[in-house]
């Protein structure tokens, strides 16, 4: 796939995780798995996208996916009638370690020549 495509996903992406997590609740999807599992999942779709998109950075996506995470979490705490609770982010942090784990584990990630 086209790299400006993955690109383009792994944002949007970001973007509407955002959306769904500090705006309406009204706006947050449900596959009916559970919150803590949708966390999880929309966490690591995220992560392998963002690990495709930008094969040889992923400690640098790490560091984001995980810091996004937690300012998501942050910022819930200013919507009135939203929370945001450490578990939550847990959830969605292990997510993205999953997805771009994943990525990375399939040889994905590497650097030409062998590097990681």
């Amino acid at each position: 796939m086209d790299q400006r495509i993955l690109r383009i996903l792994a944002w949007a992406s970001i973007v509407a995780i955002f959306v769904v997590t500090d705006g309406p609740i009204a706006f947050r999807p449900s596959l009916g798995l559970g919150a803590n599992a949708e966390r999880l999942l929309a966490f690591t779709v995220v992560g392998v996208l963002f690990a495709l998109a930008y094969p040889h950075r992923w400690p640098m996506i790490l560091a984001f996916l995980i810091g996004a995470a937690a300012l998501f979490e942050v910022l819930q705490l200013l919507v009135l009638g939203r929370h945001g609770y450490f578990r939550d982010f847990v959830f969605k942090a292990t997510g993205a370690v999953v997805g771009v784990a994943g990525v990375w584990a399939l040889g994905f990630c590497r650097r030409p020549g062998g590097g990681a």
